[in-house]
């Protein structure tokens, strides 16, 4: 795995091409996943020069999964043209992984104490009595 900062600073760098080039909706779907890339064990050879493979793995909420699971979707051909031009020297996108974020079990840390884990009824308690807004301003 790659450090967290360097994942961080490899999202942010991608969201800032894709603004650049006036892309900010493919931005925007960035934005809202995390990403982790690490080496896949894969090389390939450019020339004389020895390239490793990536594993690059974005997790988001539902509304980006769709996108980004559709390899022919403008959103997502923009996003890894992006990631393939900020990603670290001598290296290629081998593996591409888009995941759907996991609902957080615990609640937020109390006044004094440290944060409680939910039950899964506590937490299909919590996600029933909330409407959750989707991109789009839909509602699920």
């Amino acid at each position: 795995m790659s450090d967290p900062s360097e994942d961080d600073i490899v999202l942010a760098s991608a969201a800032r091409f894709l603004v650049d080039g006036g892309e900010e909706d493919a931005a925007s779907v960035l934005l809202s996943c995390s990403l982790e890339f690490w080496r896949s064990g894969d090389t390939w050879y450019v020339g004389d020069e020895t390239h490793a493979a990536l594993h690059v793995t974005l997790t988001g909420a539902r509304a980006a999964y769709e996108i980004l699971n559709d390899s022919s979707h403008p959103t997502t051909r923009a996003i890894r043209r992006a990631l393939e031009a900020v990603l670290p020297d001598q290296t290629y996108v081998k593996h591409f992984t888009v995941r759907a974020q996991h609902v957080s079990t615990f609640v937020p840390k109390a006044r004094f104490g440290s944060p409680r884990p939910l039950t899964a009824s506590q937490m299909l308690g919590v996600l029933s009595t909330r409407s959750l807004v989707v991109s789009g301003g839909g509602s699920a």
